[in-house]
């Protein structure tokens, strides 16, 4: 694969991001995508033309794009109930359908897998392999945790908040706006971390772990304007650390397993999720 043929699949990879963040039927069919693929098929399009050093742009670049786009979906939600569920599916399944189109349209990234002939003996091959990476690698295994974890604890603060802002006295007008501005919060997190290539994960762990921390403390301080802040707060410190997780599990994965592999980060975050949901409901509460 040349420079100009990876550069296309990234620019078609960034576009799929754009039209699921406006729709459920295009953010559907990308789930795929979304768990591991779209970050396997980057990163080796891109090494594959010897520019993997540029995977540090589109991870930030890819996540605020979703991040942008699915805020304005938030803000479309009161046009939807203008036009009414038949209308608003139809543009739905349109917007959905662009994104299957350009889906299509993406190139295979050559690896020593295919030269195994056998789906099932790939299949076979591939969970060998990624199950013995994450069990002989403590760091991956930590690094997918500590995401997880900060992903998790952040959703649920935003869902709180989502819930809990109208009954404190936010009018259902200003509701999308205070939603989309603490959704620009996970768009600049996301592009900020481009600008600080130089930070250890550790040191980015540490301003993620501090940000999610002052978003949970104004839960509880009762004051819309903190909460809100401490919302776009939250939502900056999870984009902030993702982006970087991406990047370094990325660079850790061999080739064959990627895809598989970067699934698992995003598997772990949704069984945080089922473990703490209960826990926050009841602190919530």
């Amino acid at each position: 694969m040349d420079k100009k043929t990876a550069k296309s699949q990234i620019n078609k990879l960034l576009g799929i991001d754009a039209v699921a963040g406006l729709a459920i039927a295009g953010a559907a069919w990308v789930a795929l995508l979304a768990s591991g693929t779209r970050e396997a098929l980057a990163y080796d399009s891109l090494k594959e033309a010897g520019i993997e050093n540029e995977y540090d742009k589109f991870a930030s670049t890819d996540l605020m794009i979703y991040q942008i786009f699915g805020s304005v979906g938030t803000l479309l939600a009161g046009l939807a109930l203008f036009l009414g569920y038949k209308r608003a599916n139809m543009i739905d399944a349109v917007v959905g359908a662009i994104s299957v189109l350009i889906a299509l349209s993406l190139v295979d990234v050559k690896t020593d897998l295919q030269n195994v002939s056998k789906a099932s003996d790939r299949f076979k091959k591939v969970i060998s392999e990624s199950a013995s990476f994450i069990r002989n690698n403590r760091k991956a295994r930590l690094i997918i945790l500590f995401n997880s974890l900060i992903g998790a604890v952040d959703i649920l603060i935003l869902f709180f908040l989502q819930a809990k802002l109208p009954l404190m006295g936010l009018s259902n007008f200003w509701l999308g706006p205070v939603l989309f501005i603490m959704g620009m919060g996970a768009a600049i997190g996301a592009k900020a971390t481009e600008y600080f290539p130089e930070k250890r994960y550790r040191q980015i762990g540490i301003i993620a772990t501090i940000g999610v921390m002052l978003a949970f403390a104004s839960v509880f301080t009762g004051n819309i304007y903190l909460m809100i802040i401490g919302g776009f707060i939250g939502a900056f410190s999870d984009n902030f650390v993702q982006v970087r997780t991406d990047i370094l599990l990325s660079t850790m994965i061999p080739s064959d397993q990627r895809a598989t592999l970067m699934s698992v980060n995003s598997f772990a975050f949704s069984m945080v999720m089922i473990v703490l949901s209960p826990i926050f409901g009841m602190i919530f509460a």
